[in-house]
């Protein structure tokens, strides 16, 4: 049988505590009878595998990230529509084109609002939905795997959903944290992926089937929500192209990351193979933003007084082009400040 060897003993508490760190995607055991493969609890605390309950001795892992994150984006949210209390709470705050917490198509040279972008949000229901899922979500994954490992993922969730956005909705302004929400999500399927193996232990067993079938009924009901407004032609603030950035940030880079106590022969070929996509696809995201038509021609204008009125009230130097809108037509000036086709989130 097992020598299981924890730094306070043997005895059920410590049991317990090995079956919760399984379950949350752990090792099956810390050591074993040969001394040389043998790895002790406090060793294994110190790859940063365990949360901060298995041991009162040891910092562990916390989820400063993930509130620092969500602090962050409540207070900037609070803050805009502090300072402008006219604007409709539940609505996208138009004062906020003004700033750089967006990703607009008249300033792609601005590169710092693809990272910037998640911290504005369209309403209080938007921030809330965004704020519930990294708080869950985000707080599972760092207890186990450490806050560096999911600031990477959520930030280049971030990225990628922001440049998917430019690339495959060119025109449209892009505001929201869903892109790190989504890699979150992804990152939660390449948790299973690469532990599955280490899962094994009664309760372990049946979480890992939670886990994935949790991601697969959110990625059906996410693709069948997309199938029916793109069939029934029904306007949708939702950026598809920021959710789908995101999940493929967080997939490959999950698998690439995480952490992952025994890796086998084909996990780790899985992890090359993941970091390969990932840089594919993020150097043809940026050429497609580059050389593309489409994107490239709204580089060519300065942003059009028409989409940024209030901008130029509350700053007469604010720079602006006569062209009403990017087809040249004219629309109403109250509704372009809301105009439906042109913020996604």
């Amino acid at each position: 049988m097992e020598d299981i060897r924890f730094i306070n003993g043997n005895n059920i508490r410590d049991r317990r505590l090995r079956e919760t760190v399984t379950s949350l995607g752990g090792v099956q055991r810390f050591g074993s009878n040969d001394d040389k493969k043998s790895e002790s609890y406090d060793e294994y605390l110190k790859d940063g595998i365990c949360d901060f309950t298995c041991n009162g001795t040891y910092p562990g892992n916390f989820p400063y990230f993930t509130i620092l994150i969500t602090i962050a984006q409540i207070g900037t949210f609070g803050y805009y529509y502090n300072t402008f209390p006219a604007t409709d709470v539940s609505k996208f705050n138009p004062y906020t084109k003004c700033g750089h917490l967006i990703i607009s198509p008249y300033h792609q040279t601005e590169v710092w609002r693809i990272f910037l972008y998640q911290f504005n949000h369209a309403g209080w229901s938007h921030l809330l939905s965004n704020c519930a899922v990294q708080i869950i979500l985000g707080s599972i994954l760092e207890l186990v795997h450490g806050s560096w490992r999911l600031l990477v993922l959520y930030f280049s969730g971030v990225i990628l959903g922001g440049l998917f956005a430019m690339a495959l909705s060119p025109g449209t302004f892009l505001v929201g944290a869903s892109g790190g929400d989504y890699a979150l999500i992804f990152a939660f399927l390449a948790n299973v992926i690469i532990n599955w193996n280490s899962m094994t232990g009664d309760l372990s067993s049946k979480i890992r089937w939670i886990r994935f079938s949790f991601v697969t009924c959110w990625l059906l009901f996410d693709i069948g929500t997309l199938i029916y407004r793109l069939s029934t032609s029904k306007v949708s603030h939702v950026s598809w192209q920021a959710h789908m950035g995101g999940g493929v940030a967080g997939i490959t880079l999950g698998l690439l990351i995480l952490w992952n106590p025994k890796p086998l022969k084909w996990e780790i070929t899985l992890k090359w193979i993941g970091l390969a996509i990932y840089i594919i696809v993020m150097f043809s995201v940026i050429l497609a933003i580059v050389f593309h038509p489409k994107p490239k021609s709204y580089r060519r204008y300065d942003p059009p007084c028409s989409l940024f009125r209030l901008c130029k009230q509350m700053n007469a130097a604010f720079k602006c082009s006569s062209m009403t809108t990017r087809e040249q037509s004219h629309v109403n000036q109250e509704l372009y400040d809301y105009y439906t086709d042109l913020y996604e989130f």
